[in-house]
């Protein structure tokens, strides 16, 4: 393996962990499952389709990103728990942010991380192709 598909295939392997490890925490110990605990697993199958299609992995990295992304604004839950919002205020005044993941946001950031090289050469690759036409 090169260090390129290490690279890819890291995120990848976190998120299985994080989903078989909240499935076997949530299924063990009685916890109520919510929507996007389901749509964790049905939204992950896509992904790992895209990863065994593409021999380049361009499509499963684009997937595995939009996957992320979603688990970052709650769509999808790879945790236990989910964390619907924050709020602050001042004095009376007290603003909601959307719901957001933490933890989600981190992984989207190591997935960046690993992979930004790829990501940047993917969309110079797509703005030189538009060029063409």
């Amino acid at each position: 393996m090169t260090k390129r598909t290490i690279a890819f295939l890291l995120p990848l392997v976190i998120i299985i962990c994080l989903l078989l490890y909240s499935w076997y925490v949530l299924l063990m110990n009685g916890y109520t499952l919510q929507v996007s605990h389901y749509l964790a697993l049905i939204l992950f199958i896509p992904v790992l389709y895209c990863w065994y299609i593409d021999k380049t992995l361009k499509k499963g990295l684009i997937a595995t990103g939009i996957y992320l992304l979603l688990a970052t604004i709650n769509v999808v839950s790879l945790t236990v728990g989910i964390l619907t919002s924050f709020s602050f205020g001042i004095g009376p005044l007290t603003i909601w942010t959307p719901a957001f993941n933490p933890f989600g946001f981190l992984l989207l950031i190591i997935f960046g991380v690993f992979n930004f090289g790829s990501l940047i050469e993917m969309y110079l690759d797509y703005k030189e192709s538009k060029g063409k036409l």
